[in-house]
């Protein structure tokens, strides 16, 4: 196995349509924007705290003044990745709720590229306000709980799908690597590494928790 790392979904997401990568771990906005219509397998998704499901946190500095999300108006705020359902999609549909955009809402926005990074963006307080993931934020009470005490949660945003595993399209043994997946869990070293990561199991994927996404590209390219 030869394992792809990149800095950026979109740059997972060219892997797979090119087929310079078999199979993939896609964020669920990647998966929301470019699955379907590239074809790709939906293969597994991860259950964690026995949910299929995750939110999208709203976070600021422990001591911070602000309350709600409408307290960030006017402020300086981190978002994840372009391509996040967690750390992006999910502000753009609140900003939508409230109807106003995101260059009007906020006096800036940059995008750290992990939500490890928005954490710390938040925690050092660079930036008022980050969207990220409770499973990172799950991952970071566990392991770092020092920096977990440097922030907290002012608004969860509605669930969306764990990040699904995927195969690009024409790939001859998805089916075989689909059960490895569901049953990867029974192997004891898998189990822990599995453990480590907040991961109970691999399950069959809910294409219902991956609704299509496709203004984005209309409105980015």
């Amino acid at each position: 196995v030869l394992v792809l790392r990149r800095k950026s979904y979109a740059e997972i997401n060219q892997l797979l349509n090119k087929g310079d990568a078999d199979i993939g771990l896609l964020s669920t906005g990647a998966y929301c924007v470019y699955g379907k219509k590239e074809e790709l397998t939906l293969l597994a998704m991860q259950q964690r705290n026995n949910l299929p499901y995750y939110y999208s946190y709203i976070i600021v500095p422990a001591d911070s003044t602000d309350y709600t999300f409408e307290d960030l108006r006017g402020k300086n705020f981190a978002y994840v990745d372009p391509l996040s359902y967690s750390g992006f999609f999910s502000v753009q549909a609140r900003l939508q709720k409230i109807g106003i955009t995101q260059d009007v809402f906020f006096n800036s926005y940059s995008f750290t590229y992990s939500h490890d990074a928005s954490i710390r963006a938040v925690a050092k307080k660079f930036v008022a306000g980050a969207a990220i993931d409770s499973l990172a934020y799950d991952y970071l009470l566990k392991y770092r709980p020092q920096i977990a005490r440097k922030i907290r949660i002012i608004e969860i945003l509605p669930p969306r799908g764990t990040g699904p595993i995927v195969a690009r399209k024409g790939l001859i043994d998805e089916k075989k690597i689909q059960q490895v997946l569901l049953h990867i869990h029974e192997d004891k070293t898998a189990k822990d590494a599995l453990d480590h990561l907040l991961i109970d199991k691999f399950i069959l994927p809910e294409p219902s928790l991956y609704p299509t996404i496709d203004w984005y590209e209309k409105e980015v390219g």
